[in-house]
C-alpha cells in the first residue's frame, strides 16, 4: 500500500534542523509521524531580481539534501524580478527555512525608498555605477506599485491598517482615472456617477443609466475589466508591500555566527554599528586586479586577521564580487568561501551557491555547486523593463 506524505513542518534546533512529516496511506487511516535530520546549509547570495536563478538554487540545493538556507545578501539590483525574489525569501523565512544578511543594494535600494528627494537626485549620493543606481530606483518603483511613495512608506509602518489604506488609495485612483470622483473605499457606486463615456458604459450597452439598480450596476461592474484591472493592481500592491517589509528585515538583519560558521555579505563584522568602508570586500589580489576592485581584504589576510580576535569560527562565509571561490583559503584553521552569485564573475550562465555540512571537517565539509536557469527569460524580461543585460562583463566596473 503506497503512502503519501501529507504535511511537513520544519523544526529548528541549534545546529540541526528536523524535517517532521505526517504520513498517511492511501485509506486514509492510522497517520505516523518521523523526523528526518537534516544537516545540510545551503548558503547563496547576490541573486540580485533574478527570480529564475532562485528558483533554481533552492531547487537544488533541496534535491542535494539542504534542510536549511542562509542567503547572503543582495536580494534586489541589476535583475527584472526585484518584488517576486523578497517575497520568495519572505516565504522560505515564515517556513523556518531561511537565515538572512543583508547586502549594500539592499540598504540602497531601501534608502532610497525612503527619501523626500526626488529619487534621481537622492541616487546620485550613492555609491555605485550607473547600472546599479538605475536597478534601484527600478526596484522602488516596483515595490511602491507607482503610487506616492511617501504615502506609501508612511503605510507600510502601519501594518495590515496601513496596507487597507494603501489599497483604498489604488481604488480612489482607479475611480477617478475612469473620469468618477474620488470615494472613500468601499462607497456604493451610483449609477449617476457613471461616466456616459468610457468603459462602464460599454458594459451597460443602450440601457438607460437612470433606470438601473445600484445592485445591477455593481454586478455590471464587478464583470467589467475596471474592477479586474483593480484586482489585478491589489495584487501587486500587496506583493510590493510584502516585499518592501522584508527588505526592511533583510536590511536590519546583522551577520550570522553560530557553531563554526560566519555568514556575512562583504566583510565579516558583529554588529551594524560597526564602521565598514561601504565598498570594502574579500577579494584574492587577482580578482582584485582583473576587476577593477578599489578597497579589498585579501582572504589570507581575512583570516589572519579574525583568528586573532579569539574568534573560534572555522568558516567564513560571504557573497557580493559574485565571484565563487575555487581555491579555499586557509589560516589558522580558518576557512574564506565566497559563495558566488545569480550572475556570477567570470559570466556564467549558471547560479552558484555553496553546501555547508557542521558533521564535517575542513574541506570536507564543503561543496560547491551550480544550477542551470533560463538565462534567456531573465534577459528578456531585464531588456523589457530597461534593464539591459543584468550579467557583469569580463572587466568589471569597480562597484558590485
Amino acid at each position: 500500500m503506497m503512502s503519501q506524505v501529507v504535511t511537513t513542518q520544519l523544526v529548528c534546533n541549534e545546529t540541526f534542523i528536523y524535517q517532521l512529516a505526517t504520513v498517511v496511506d492511501e485509506r486514509g487511516e492510522s497517520p505516523r509521524v518521523f523526523w528526518v535530520v537534516k544537516m545540510l546549509n545551503a548558503i547563496i547570495s547576490d541573486i540580485h531580481g533574478n527570480i529564475e536563478a532562485l528558483e533554481a538554487a533552492v531547487d537544488a540545493a533541496i534535491l542535494d539534501g539542504a534542510g536549511r538556507i542562509v542567503f547572503g545578501g543582495d536580494a534586489v539590483g541589476y535583475g527584472p524580478d526585484p518584488v517576486a525574489c523578497l517575497n520568495c525569501f519572505s516565504t522560505l523565512a515564515e517556513k523556518g527555512i531561511l537565515s538572512y544578511v543583508g547586502g549594500n543594494h539592499d540598504r540602497h535600494t531601501l534608502r532610497l525608498a525612503g527619501t523626500t528627494l526626488h529619487m534621481k537626485e537622492a541616487v546620485k549620493g550613492l555609491p555605485g555605477n550607473d547600472k546599479a543606481k538605475k536597478s534601484w530606483i527600478y526596484s522602488v518603483d516596483q515595490m511602491t506599485c507607482g503610487m506616492d511613495r511617501e504615502h506609501f512608506m508612511q503605510n507600510a509602518k502601519r501594518g495590515e491598517e496601513g496596507l487597507a489604506e494603501l489599497e483604498a488609495m489604488l481604488w480612489n485612483q482607479i475611480i477617478s482615472e475612469q473620469g468618477g470622483r474620488v470615494r472613500q473605499f468601499g462607497e456604493r457606486i451610483k449609477p449617476k456617477e457613471i461616466p456616459k463615456k468610457g468603459v462602464f458604459s460599454k458594459a451597460l450597452g443602450k440601457t438607460d443609466i437612470e433606470t438601473v439598480p445600484p445592485d445591477r450596476v455593481l454586478r455590471i461592474a464587478a464583470d467589467h475589466a475596471v474592477i479586474q484591472d483593480f484586482l489585478k493592481r491589489r495584487e501587486a500592491l500587496r506583493d510590493g508591500y510584502n516585499a518592501l517589509v522584508f527588505l526592511k528585515k533583510l536590511v536590519d538583519a546583522g551577520d550570522i555566527v553560530e557553531g563554526r560558521a560566519h555568514y556575512f555579505h562583504s566583510v565579516p563584522r558583529k554588529n551594524l554599528k560597526e564602521e565598514i568602508k561601504i565598498d570594502t570586500y574579500v577579494a584574492s589580489k587577482y580578482l582584485a586586479e582583473r576587476y577593477e576592485f578599489d578597497t579589498y581584504i585579501p582572504p589570507t589576510d581575512l583570516c589572519e586577521r579574525y583568528s586573532k580576535k579569539g574568534n573560534s569560527t572555522m568558516f567564513l562565509f560571504g557573497g557580493h564580487t559574485h565571484c565563487a571561490t575555487k581555491k579555499i583559503a586557509a589560516v589558522n584553521g580558518l576557512m574564506y568561501v565566497n559563495v558566488g552569485s545569480a550572475f556570477p564573475r567570470p559570466r556564467q550562465n549558471v547560479v552558484t551557491y555553496v553546501l555547508y555540512d557542521d558533521t564535517k571537517e575542513g574541506k570536507e565539509a564543503l561543496k560547491t555547486r551550480t544550477a542551470e536557469y533560463s538565462v534567456a527569460t531573465t534577459l528578456r524580461k531585464s531588456r523589457e523593463a530597461g534593464l539591459g543585460d543584468p550579467r557583469p562583463k569580463d572587466a568589471r566596473t569597480k562597484s558590485a
